[in-house]
């Protein structure tokens, strides 16, 4: 106002009405001086600070980062020249969001945060719990449970504990309820608000058999038949004959009262229990004092397993529910069994174990008329049998040096080897006759589980090697003189021994119990195409399997050697060159060799090895034909002693001697 009075001298326009004026004046501030203010005392970042010249003493303490752990929050002072003229309490505008003591700060002010005086610590069902509060001397226990935002809804207000310290140990104070606005507390005090106790002073319950299950109040008189009543009365699967109460004595043992249902709820003036608090009534169904009622049904349904009884369930039905007979279902047998009920004769025992029923189901799910009166009951079994003659398409895969390689469906139960050639076209000009070998699938049913456990773990095969990977198809390639890649695979005589190659496996460490796991799977047999070609029908003519893969390599010309040898090599094919002849190819044994154990495993997966007749005087050597794997196993590595562990057994030998010489000496005398 001052400034447009002076400007109203300046300008005519400025004087006179609203109205009249021709020039308006508008006074704005641009910006605020600063002013230097002292932070002092217990306070998180003490210092100076340069602040606005309207800010207040809470606007300086927010910039200071307010008192530290033992800083007041009750007593905090304004210094101006070297004058207390403002003593503030944080709480009131904290607790109450009362500004009254905020007074604005001038240029040199100081603001002092001295330590707490007093200060106790609050725990349990409060608002603010876990915290610690600063009182003042004349604020009772009341003013502290103001201060942490009054008790939680599950408090226990009748009294409050206190854990107090003395000059010498600690003490605990109980204080009432009627206590609260006079108690003073003190300085390291912890006071402790309990949780109310989890029990109902008036609670029954009822659950079972019963309409409304669940808790009830417990009313002045109140007796098992009025809970029951409570409980809209029993349901219809009640079990009558007997209920139980579940009590709890005073002493906080147990006791179970039972009682006839129908007796209380019939004539209740004589039957009638009393209850009492914590009461648990069970009254049980019908249902669940028996099985759970279910009936089975498996075979050529789409949808086997175990089905919910019902009452006047036909045969028919549970077909039904399990979405029908599949296409391999025989309507001509289905079976059921159904459990033996009762008890034998004292000291007997029946020999039947169930009993068998037979019938024919259409496929519209239509009974016989003799059948139609039969129906099923809880537990019994249902089987449906598959046709007798249904199969599904059985599968056989020929690869290799045939005219049309490729999967054949088996026509017939008695396809054999020859047979499956001849639809593939015959032999090409290319196969390797003597090293066609079968893979075969096949189940635990097929033959007793037998363990190969003649050779070492040193001695195991390497399918990578033998050029039998796990896949059964050769794994080592090499090239013939027109660069065509063949498998190194090769001819058995007739007289080699012929074995389930699911004895060997990859790796020395493999276990006994991976190597019957895989020969639950397959197994690589060898065979004589050769035989079986000009004999067709032959005993060397098997039969086909589904699943049957049978392999006919092209000619091989190499010879692989491997294992205890200088270098593992693959050498070209000799006609009349022995054993030796391969292994001096390889560099010759090597030092830790097991000459003895040489073995070779043929292209079609027999497995042959040397043999000594006539205690060692006579010898046997395989004879080696192309694709052949010669394979010489390696002595086990053994650790040497070193030099403390030698004169250790030295010391003990000589003093082992010594003694013996003593006691022989003494026996001499």
């Amino acid at each position: 106002n001052r400034i447009l009075q002076q400007l109203e001298q300046l300008y005519s326009g400025l004087r006179g009405d609203e109205s009249e004026q021709t020039t308006f004046g508008r006074v704005a501030i641009d910006g605020l001086r600063t002013i230097q203010v002292s932070i002092i005392g217990e306070v998180t970042n003490p210092g100076d600070y340069t602040i606005a010249s309207n800010a207040t003493v809470f606007n300086a303490l927010y910039r200071g980062g307010g008192p530290g752990e033992d800083g007041s929050y009750r007593t905090i002072r304004v210094i101006r020249n070297n004058e207390v003229v403002a003593d503030l309490d944080l709480y009131n505008f904290l607790i109450h969001g009362v500004q009254s003591e905020n007074i604005r700060l001038l240029d040199g002010d100081v603001i002092q945060v001295p330590p707490y005086n007093h200060r106790v610590e609050v725990k349990g069902e409060l608002k603010r719990s876990d915290l610690y509060f600063e009182v003042k001397e004349d604020e009772t226990l009341s003013d502290l449970i103001q201060f942490a935002g009054d008790f939680s809804d599950q408090a226990y207000t009748r009294q409050i504990r206190i854990h107090r310290n003395t000059s010498t140990d600690r003490e605990i104070v109980t204080v009432n309820q009627d206590e609260f606005d006079t108690f003073e507390v003190q300085s390291g005090d912890v006071v402790y608000v309990d949780e109310i106790l989890n029990r109902f002073n008036n609670r029954v319950s009822i659950e079972g058999a019963v309409w409304r299950g669940g808790v009830f109040e417990l009313n002045e008189g109140m007796s098992l038949h009025d809970l029951i009543m409570e409980a809209e009365g029993l349901r219809p699967d009640a079990f009558r004959q007997r209920g139980l109460i579940n009590r709890l004595r005073d002493d906080y043992s147990l006791e179970q009262i039972s009682f006839n249902v129908s007796d209380v709820l019939e004539n209740p003036s004589m039957n009638d229990i009393p209850l009492q608090r914590e009461d648990q009534v069970v009254i049980r169904s019908i249902h669940e004092l028996e099985d759970e009622q279910t009936v089975q049904v498996g075979g050529a349904v789409r949808q086997p397993g175990e089905y919910n009884f019902r009452n006047s369930m036909t045969l028919e039905d549970l077909i039904l529910q399990a979405n029908g007979f599949t296409d391999a279902a025989s309507e001509a047998r289905i079976e059921v069994s159904r459990r033996i009920l009762g008890e034998a004769a004292p000291g007997q025992r029946g020999e039947q174990l169930a009993e068998i029923y037979t019938f024919n189901v259409s496929r519209d799910l239509q009974l016989s008329p003799e059948d139609n009166n039969f129906v099923l009951q809880p537990f019994d079994q249902v089987y449906i049998h598959r046709r007798p003659n249904y199969q599904v398409q059985q599968k056989v895969t020929i690869e290799g040096e045939v005219m049309y390689p490729g999967t054949y469906t088996i026509s017939n139960r008695n396809e054999r080897i020859s047979d499956l050639i001849e639809r593939a076209g015959g032999l090409t000009s290319e196969a390797y006759v003597d090293g066609a070998r079968l893979v075969r699938q096949h189940s635990a049913i097929d033959r007793a589980q037998i363990d190969f456990d003649f050779l070492t773990s040193e001695e195991v095969i390497d399918p990578e090697q033998t050029g039998l990977s796990e896949s059964g198809s050769e794994s080592r390639d090499s090239t013939n003189q027109n660069g065509n890649e063949v498998s190194t695979t090769g001819n058995i005589p007739q007289q080699r021994t012929q074995l389930n190659m699911q004895g060997f496996r990859s790796a020395e460490n493999d276990s006994i119990q991976s190597r019957r796991q895989r020969a639950e799977s397959e197994s690589r047999i060898g065979i004589d195409l050769a035989s079986i070609l000009e004999q067709p029908g032959s005993r060397d003519d098997l039969f086909l399997r589904d699943g049957d893969v049978l392999r006919v390599p092209q000619e091989l010309q190499t010879v692989a050697i491997s294992g205890a040898v200088m270098q593992d090599v693959e050498v070209r094919y000799q006609s009349g060159a022995n054993l030796g002849y391969y292994i001096d190819s390889a560099g010759g044994f090597a030092t830790n060799a097991r000459k003895k154990r040489v073995y070779v495993v043929y292209a079609n997966g027999d497995v042959d090895r040397r043999k000594s007749y006539l205690f060692g005087l006579i010898k046997n050597t395989p004879p080696i034909e192309p694709g052949a794997h010669i394979i010489i196993p390696a002595k086990p590595d053994r650790e040497g002693m070193n030099t403390g562990e030698i004169v250790s057994i030295s010391a003990a030998i000589v003093s082992m001697t010594t003694s013996l010489i003593i006691a022989l000496d003494r026996v001499a005398r």
